[in-house]
């Protein structure tokens, strides 16, 4: 089964379809498995397995989009927090979640998480990864751009990496008027 597959019945799972064509949300269905981002986890007041802040200067994320590539679950994070800013991909080899998610972020050499970077593109706040595919042994991603005040995100580019998420090339313009937003199937 796909993660992209499994993480929408995890998300699904917790919800029920009523009667009445409302989506209701049951409680006790879902469960926390593990915090995957940050130091500490407030909730359970422990440590988090991957210690993000401590090993990559990363605290705080949004989105996480899985995709697979060379035998790794790759993950597509936006708007990251923590220097230098910027949007960061993490890998994991784990095949069982119920033990949480160990991740390795792609990173520099002093270990500090290494954003993604397209050349000629912005990649401010809301200008994230959306999606990301492997054809070929190469690592694609689509990505939002140009946000501004009259349009959330103006255009989504797709980009290509050879080196397995370290650095992209830019190779066109996906869509700019229609369909911004992309999902591979």
């Amino acid at each position: 089964m796909s993660s992209k597959v499994l993480i929408l019945l995890m998300v699904m799972g917790g919800m029920v379809h009523a009667q009445t064509g409302r989506v209701v949300y049951v409680r006790g269905s879902t469960q926390k498995i593990s915090q995957l981002v940050g130091d500490y986890d407030r909730e359970r007041q422990t440590a988090t397995l991957n210690l993000t802040d401590t090993r990559y200067h990363l605290w705080g994320t949004d989105l996480g989009i899985p995709f697979r590539h060379h035998g790794r679950t790759y993950l597509l994070f936006g708007d990251t927090i923590g220097p230098p800013e910027g949007d960061a991909i993490a890998y994991t080899t784990d095949t069982n979640p119920e033990d949480g998610i160990a991740l390795t972020f792609i990173h520099d050499a002093t270990g500090t998480y290494k954003p993604v970077h397209i050349p000629g593109i912005s990649q401010g706040a809301f200008e994230v990864p959306m999606e990301g595919t492997s054809v070929g042994g190469r690592m694609y991603i689509y990505h939002t751009t140009d946000y501004g005040n009259t349009a959330n995100m103006g255009r989504s580019v797709l980009a290509v990496s050879d080196d397995d998420g370290r650095s992209f090339q830019y190779l066109y313009d996906f869509s700019t008027l229609h369909f911004i937003n992309v999902s591979v199937v």
